[in-house]
């Protein structure tokens, strides 16, 4: 508790070590410790600073792999089909469960497609760099600390979407390839 005798100060390190004993077993911070601590300390909240400021590149890179992915496997699955097939491969669609897989699985990572471009689309906002977070009820800007995490977590989840569709249409070409050879 702070009085007004006594106001709150910068208690060198030698002093505060007489009034608040160290208990045994624990290392004593000296003048040459404090030093060093400070530097890693602030070396620390920088390196937090950036991490947390870049994962929006980092989702980026994943939604790139993500977009590649879902280029290859229509790729792959005509590749699958040519060997199961043969020399003749085509898409026989002669039945509604056929017809249905495939054209799930195609519109399932036409879908996956859009949510991966979606996610590499960049917003733009009103930020404002001098505010951290904007507390007030005046929510026509961001502030620095909201602008970063409203784009990464508008961008997890349209990768995330993304994943669970290009799940599904492989899960429903696969399918077709399993029913294909049983009939």
């Amino acid at each position: 508790m702070v009085s007004d005798k006594h106001p709150p100060q910068d208690i060198p390190i030698a002093k505060a070590a007489e009034t608040n004993p160290i208990p045994e077993g624990a290392k004593r911070i000296t003048a040459t410790h404090t030093a060093s601590y400070t530097s890693f300390h602030k070396h620390l909240q920088e390196s937090f600073a950036q991490d947390f400021s870049e994962q929006g590149k980092r989702l980026d890179e994943t939604a790139k792999q993500l977009l590649t992915l879902q280029i290859a496997l229509p790729s792959v699955f005509a590749a699958l089909l040519k060997l199961l097939a043969g020399k003749d491969a085509f898409l026989a669609m002669n039945d509604v469960m056929s017809t249905t897989l495939v054209c799930g699985a195609f519109i399932s990572w036409i879908a996956a497609v859009f949510f991966s471009l979606r996610a590499l689309k960049p917003e733009h906002h009103q930020v404002n760099p001098n505010v951290l977070e904007n507390r007030s009820t005046d929510k026509t800007f961001f502030g620095l600390l909201d602008f970063y995490q409203h784009n990464a977590a508008r961008k997890h989840q349209h990768i995330s979407v993304s994943t669970v569709l290009t799940v599904l249409g492989l899960v429903l070409m696969i399918s077709h390839l399993f029913f294909q050879g049983v009939q």
